[in-house]
């Protein structure tokens, strides 16, 4: 997954949005340092190229390139609606402007997005849009926003369809994507429900992360049947995936058995449910587990759950069936590396035709059952319980090694308090694979780790 570097002083802009919390757009590169072509809004998660890259190209030019391997793979033209939630960012909206306030915010935008034509008082950005129903085959809208001095006033989204031949040097193109996720602090309950685990033994990193609600072990890199070198490219049918798993216990990967993949489902408790949804009600749907819903948090369904209750995700559409235009799919990965946007395979076959099984999307947070020969699904292990330790060092299990695991080790060490097992593990530093005990060389070591942080 390709992932775009913030630059070192980045350009960002707080402004309020209604009554949510504020929007940030963050400058980023795209092809090389320093080129500052993207533009990225923290609140739809879309990651928007700057309209001067393309000026002069005409759609059908555009189109050429955005297949896979183009100039611009992985972009796609703009929705009016995806448009819209761009100049929220800087609270402009589509209607006339005549005032200083309101050119502000065009050459605020316009400083992010750029500038089409100079109109030397002023700037004008021109973009090509998504065609839009309504106009003939061929044609699309072609939107402006405008500011000039010395009046400093403006107008936005005043559209006119053009045809798909239509260019010059003035026009560019409203391209957009979703942007590679990352860790997000304070969306879902992660932060709280799951804890890293040491398979290892080398104390340097987790390779899972224990899941305190769902009552099972993840493993950290949610691609590790690629990233191992089990496959070349991780799409697997779901008989693969099965022998993957096989594999995982023949081979008892970090010393345990028991790998699985994640179990589906029924979400009522009773009986798996087919019919299509959106809010949740039944099996076959979006937003299943989600909170505000008939069955929120609901533990029976590993994946969803993971999905919309500990990394706080949301699906492609709403309760009511109104699709979302941006900010679904995997905006939070959480603590886990290489989590994909695409789906995933569940263990259960599709009991009406045992040729499919089901999976979940994290594209779209929507789970269904496939054939089970489709090739573009992955497989993520999990193991049921808290397997390994916390992270060597890690005495108290907070997931970071400081100073109160020092003065644990210390009252252990003084018989002013007992640990258990498993703090006496976690703290049993030496020799490398412990001894079961928690001595003394144990504790310089952990003064050493600690304060070599």
């Amino acid at each position: 997954m390709h992932r775009h570097n913030i630059l070192t002083i980045c350009v960002t802009l707080f402004v309020a949005i209604g009554t949510s919390a504020n929007a940030e757009l963050i400058v980023r590169d795209w092809q090389s340092s320093g080129d500052a072509a993207l533009t990225y809004d923290t609140v739809t998660g879309l990651e928007w190229l700057d309209v001067t890259v393309t000026a002069a190209q005409s759609w059908n030019e555009v189109t050429s390139l955005l297949i896979t391997g183009g100039t611009y793979d992985g972009f796609s033209f703009a929705t009016e609606q995806q448009v819209a939630g761009l100049f929220d960012a800087v609270d402009l909206h589509e209607h006339p402007l005549d005032n200083t306030s309101e050119g502000n915010k065009i050459k605020t935008l316009q400083s992010f997005w750029g500038v089409t034509w100079d109109l030397g008082t002023g700037g004008r950005t021109a973009f090509l849009t998504t065609n839009t129903a309504g106009l003939p085959v061929g044609q699309h809208w072609l939107g402006r926003i405008i500011w000039a001095d010395p009046n400093n006033t403006g107008v936005t989204a005043t559209y006119e369809a053009v045809d798909d031949a239509f260019a010059s040097t003035s026009n560019g193109s409203a391209l957009v994507r979703g942007a590679d996720p990352a860790t997000v602090n304070n969306q879902g309950t992660w932060e709280t429900t799951l804890q890293g685990r040491d398979l290892d033994g080398d104390i340097t990193d987790f390779e899972g992360w224990y899941d305190n609600v769902l009552d099972i072990t993840w493993l950290a890199d949610a691609s590790y049947i690629e990233t191992s070198g089990y496959d070349d490219d991780g799409w697997v049918q779901w008989d693969d995936a099965l022998a993957w798993i096989a594999h995982l216990n023949a081979t008892a990967l970090y010393g345990y058995t028991g790998w699985r993949l994640p179990t589906i489902g029924p979400i009522n408790g009773v009986n798996i449910t087919y019919e299509t949804t959106y809010d949740g009600t039944t099996d076959r749907t979006y937003n299943a587990t989600a909170p505000g819903t008939l069955y929120a948090g609901s533990t029976v369904t590993e994946m969803s759950h993971l999905y919309f209750n500990s990394l706080g995700n949301i699906a492609l559409y709403e309760f009511d069936g109104t699709p979302r235009s941006a900010g679904y799919g995997v905006t939070n990965t959480g603590p886990f590396s290489n989590l994909r946007q695409a789906g995933y395979w569940y263990d259960l076959e599709y009991a009406l035709d045992t040729n499919g099984a089901w999976k979940f999307d994290f594209r779209f947070g929507y789970q269904d059952p496939d054939p089970k020969f489709v090739t573009n699904y992955s497989a993520w292990a999990v193991h049921s319980g808290d397997i390994g330790v916390a992270r060597r060092g890690d005495i108290n299990m907070d997931t970071v090694i400081n100073v109160a695991d020092m003065l644990l080790a210390r009252k252990h060490l003084l018989g002013l308090i007992t640990l258990d097992t498993v703090q006496i593990a976690n703290g049993d530093l030496y020799p490398v694979m412990g001894d079961g005990e928690l001595t003394a060389s144990d504790y310089m070591l952990l003064i050493d780790k600690i304060f070599a942080m």
